[in-house]
């Protein structure tokens, strides 16, 4: 369970940087 929050949190993070940088390379 600790594991999936972590892995949730971290893919959450990693979609609203790649969102940034698509918005303003």
């Amino acid at each position: 369970m600790f594991y999936f929050c972590w892995w949730n949190y971290f893919y959450s993070a990693l979609l609203i940087y790649a969102n940034a940088n698509l918005v303003a390379p």
